[in-house]
């Protein structure tokens, strides 16, 4: 999976991790040396993954970076507060609303790592009509 989906960036940085993880733990005592050699290559994949844009790739582009750099953060703060945006902005150093927004504009594929949103009531005091 590494080999034909890793680099063409089919597969989400966590779940690149995890597999490289897997194919190490499975491959561990193997004396093999074809099967070492990919599993090398596989995780020079995921370094390159991992470490991000950078300035010598052919398609670097200065906002591109710091897009990436933001979502990838923002994932982290989601994962870390359980899917909480409240908590998630607060370790993020933004407000609510502020990272709402950034996620509904900029950082569309991340939704779903938020909890579903709870309506706020507009008053606790009931009035009597």
């Amino acid at each position: 999976m590494i080999e034909e989906h890793g680099a063409t960036f089919r597969l989400p940085e966590s779940e690149l991790a995890k597999i490289y993880r897997r194919a190490h733990d499975f491959l561990k005592g193997t004396q093999d040396a074809e099967d070492k050699e990919r599993l090398l290559a596989c995780a020079m994949i995921v370094i390159k993954r991992l470490s991000g844009m950078q300035l010598h790739d052919k398609k670097f582009s200065f906002y591109s970076a710091v897009h990436e750099l933001e979502a990838r953060l923002i994932e982290q703060a989601l994962e870390l507060e359980g899917g909480s945006i409240s908590r998630a902005a607060k370790r993020l150093g933004l407000k609510h609303q502020s990272l709402d927004h950034m996620l509904k504009a900029r950082h569309k594929k991340l939704m779903g790592k938020r909890t579903p949103p709870v309506p706020r009531l507009k008053s606790i005091i009931k009035k009597d009509s």
